[in-house]
């Protein structure tokens, strides 16, 4: 068994035409006064807001789909020993949506935290956040 050589490498003699790294933005590090101290308190409740919605969301995931391993093993008809069909159309049909609409209502409510949390940081920098 004879080796083959290893091909050739090319060599690029040309310019690039592209925009180069001159053409991108640069990056602007934020200087160490530039982000306003948070209150701790606040970053606590921020944390402890996405905590609850997470968990609320786990806990109706799992309230919801829990039981659909009972259901088709107490029910024969859904699927326990004859009907399989039944079982893949609900686990395929009807789960997605539910995730998807669970989704959408955790990420709506962790950006209303955030807003929430960023609003009360502008009012404390503004030394407006004694009205509510």
């Amino acid at each position: 068994m004879t080796e083959e050589p290893a091909p050739a490498r090319a060599v690029v003699t040309r310019r690039p035409t592209g925009p180069g790294p001159a053409a991108r933005p640069a990056r602007v590090p934020i200087p160490p006064g530039g982000e306003p101290e948070r209150d701790p308190e606040t970053v606590r409740a921020l944390v402890h807001g996405q905590l609850r919605t997470g968990l609320a969301v786990v806990g109706l995931l799992a309230a919801l789909l829990g039981p659909l391993p009972l259901a088709f093993r107490s029910v024969p008809q859904l699927g326990g020993d004859g009907r399989p069909v039944v079982v893949w159309a609900v686990l395929g049909v009807v789960v997605y949506p539910l995730f998807v609409l669970l989704g959408r209502w955790y990420v709506r409510r962790a950006e209303l935290t955030e807003r929430r949390f960023n609003d009360a940081g502008t009012r404390a920098r503004d030394g407006s956040g004694t009205a509510g």
